[in-house]
């Protein structure tokens, strides 16, 4: 071998040696958050205004707390229109995209590093293909988005309002990081990690069923349970009837137990006993 040879070998054993320290290091790292307590003042205040919390049985604190933990040391927060970023505003947020996780031992969103929150709901500007090599500026008012790029946006009077319970049916949090859960799928289409083949199958079955229904509801003009917002695309379906399993989950059961079975069987927190 010449000598070109044995520096590449110990180069690539060097980065190895390094990788594994590295994962070492934050495998001990999440470890620790993971079992680390929440303090008092913190869920004083989750459980005064944050109703999923308040509802979650007991039994799901210590889990929550490890994941909320993971979450408020990894993700960056990040005030947009001179909105401060304070302890309510991580714990609102956190605690809420902390309950999709409780349905296993789950990473807390690998894909995902930063949060832009905005006082209130707000503009976005986008280029619009209207045909024939021709564009259009489009402006649109939000109050929450998930970026590919690992970025969510929200409105925080949205964000509070729906963790309070004002809006039942509707949680812009629970929204945005289903689209999460989704885009750790590779494609976005409305079909979060699962198990097994057989799962998968069930699931496009239902959800697929049910997305149809609500898209063929809305052409004949019919009043629907679920949010018209969810007939915009499979992945839109997904986050829209995750936000009615948590925030009005016995309207689902009542109207659509079938579906509301089929996320139970993937989220496996059954909220409609709460």
């Amino acid at each position: 071998m010449l000598v070109r040879d044995y520096i590449v070998i110990g180069i690539l054993i060097l980065m190895m040696v390094v990788w594994l320290v590295f994962k070492l290091q934050r495998s001990a790292q999440v470890k620790g958050l993971m079992t680390r307590k929440l303090g008092y003042r913190w869920t004083r205040y989750l459980k005064r205004n944050v109703v999923l919390y308040r509802d979650l049985p007991s039994r799901y604190y210590e889990k929550i707390h490890g994941y909320m933990n993971v979450f408020l040391h990894d993700k960056k927060f990040v005030g947009c229109e001179g909105l401060l970023i304070t302890d309510e505003i991580r714990l609102t947020i956190a605690a809420q995209a902390s309950i999709l996780l409780l349905y296993g031992d789950n990473e807390v969103y690998p894909e995902f590093h930063s949060i832009m929150v905005y006082p209130s709901a707000y503009y976005v500007t986008e280029d619009v293909n209207v045909g024939g090599g021709l564009m259009s500026t489009s402006k649109s008012l939000r109050v929450g988005e998930s970026w590919q790029s690992g970025i969510v946006v929200l409105a925080w009077d949205e964000v509070l309002n729906n963790a309070q319970g004002e809006s039942p049916g509707h949680n812009v949090v629970i929204h945005e990081f289903a689209h999460r859960l989704d885009q750790q799928n590779s494609d976005i289409e409305g079909v979060p990690l699962l198990d097994s083949a057989a799962l998968y199958e069930r699931w496009a079955r239902i959800l697929g069923a049910e997305f149809d229904a609500l898209v063929d509801k809305l052409e004949q003009g019919e009043e629907t349970v679920i949010d018209s917002y969810g007939a915009t695309s499979p992945a839109e379906f997904f986050a829209v009837v995750s936000e009615m399993y948590f925030a009005a989950p016995k309207l689902l059961v009542e109207n659509h137990l079938p579906l509301y079975l089929q996320l139970d069987e993937f989220y496996q927190l059954d909220p409609v006993r709460w």
